[in-house]
């Protein structure tokens, strides 16, 4: 026969929102507010599942409450409030200090319950607008994204959103299976059509860049309409559209691609941004051009890539001295000043 304790009834009153009842548990009878059942569960936690938000708010208020507490999963009340589609609750328990950033025993953030049950706005809370947000690609102990588990639920509004804010589509699983390739294999066919248009359209636009075809660029920015940056259409490797003109030498490419690009210090997996593959293909005319036209901190282009090469030495490297000089002086300029004059071009022609 099973037994409840007081504190069972604490639990069950939580989820139910029956706050009066909770108050003289907690007041009167002194039950402890921390109290925990089987599973490691607490009120805070049976609340946030249930978005019985009166409730959580009294029981962060309460003294002695220890709102970090972990089930045996190691999952927090904010893991429940995400599974279950609370957004209030997930504010209000981040508005007290619940922390965001703990993993569960699989590894999970609280932001792969909300894409698994179809929560849109939590995903998009807690990857996009909460002060502190979570990295869009942490991957859980199957090697999987957030993106894996939506699209292995079929939760279309979720993939189309994640993609849309960077998570990377070409990640593979510890399976060594893909977000597409796992919504193929589970027969959720709307998702697997909304990510294989996705490499589709990436496809159009890496190809136009590295070939030059600044009209089938200009449709693909078209066909965008602002949707979603650029930058996140990428390759496996992480090269993006900027990246391929750049390696290709195709300075009017490049120059469109960067009036429709909100960065251009991304890097690829090998930790080179657009500079350092115009430097490697030698050409000065991208090269020059990206450092002269660039806005932002000059040190953020020439940062060394995972090999520590920067611009300079991967255009030394590559044999490109002249080019490697220019450089050179730029990178020594920005070390010694903190702001830098783009190089010379005194021996480069270039298209402006």
């Amino acid at each position: 026969m099973l037994r409840y304790t007081t504190g069972d009834v604490l639990l069950r009153k939580a989820h139910r929102g029956q706050l009066q009842e909770i108050k003289y548990l907690v007041q009167e009878v002194y039950v402890d507010v921390n109290y925990r059942d089987e599973t490691g569960c607490t009120a805070l936690h049976m609340a946030s599942a249930a978005g019985q938000l009166d409730v959580v708010k009294w029981l962060l208020s309460y003294q002695g409450i220890r709102p970090n507490l972990l089930d045996h999963n190691a999952q927090s009340a904010i893991h429940y409030a995400a599974f279950y589609g609370h957004l209030p609750v997930v504010q209000v328990l981040l508005d007290h200090c619940v922390p965001l950033h703990i993993k569960d025993k699989t590894g999970r953030l609280p932001h792969v319950g909300a894409a698994i049950n179809g929560h849109v706005d939590v995903v998009r809370f807690l990857l996009q607008d909460c002060p502190l947000p979570i990295e869009r690609n942490t991957i859980d102990e199957y090697g999987a994204t957030s993106l894996h588990w939506a699209a292995a639920h079929g939760r279309r509004d979720v993939v189309e959103f994640l993609l849309h804010v960077g998570v990377d589509a070409h990640v593979t699983s510890y399976d060594n299976r893909t977000a597409y390739q796992l919504a193929k294999d589970k027969g959720q066919a709307k998702c697997q059509n909304v990510i294989k248009r996705w490499f589709e359209v990436a496809q159009r636009l890496l190809q136009a860049a590295e070939t030059g075809n600044d009209d089938e660029v200009k449709r693909v920015i078209h066909d965008v309409a602002g949707a979603y940056p650029l930058r996140f259409l990428k390759d496996k490797n992480g090269r993006h559209a900027m990246h391929w003109a750049a390696s290709a030498g195709r300075l009017p490419t490049l120059r469109i691609l960067a009036e429709n690009f909100d960065s251009w210090t991304d890097l690829d997996k090998f930790g080179r941004n657009a500079l350092h593959w115009a430097a490697l293909g030698g050409h000065a005319e991208c090269a020059l051009w990206l450092t002269q036209h660039y806005t932002g901190e000059a040190k953020a282009l020439m940062v060394p890539s995972l090999t520590n090469k920067t611009p300079a030495r991967c255009a030394l490297d590559a044999g490109h001295t002249a080019l490697a000089a220019q450089l050179q002086e730029w990178e020594d300029t920005a070390l010694h000043a903190g702001d830098v004059a783009p190089p010379s071009t005194a021996t480069t022609t270039t298209a402006i």
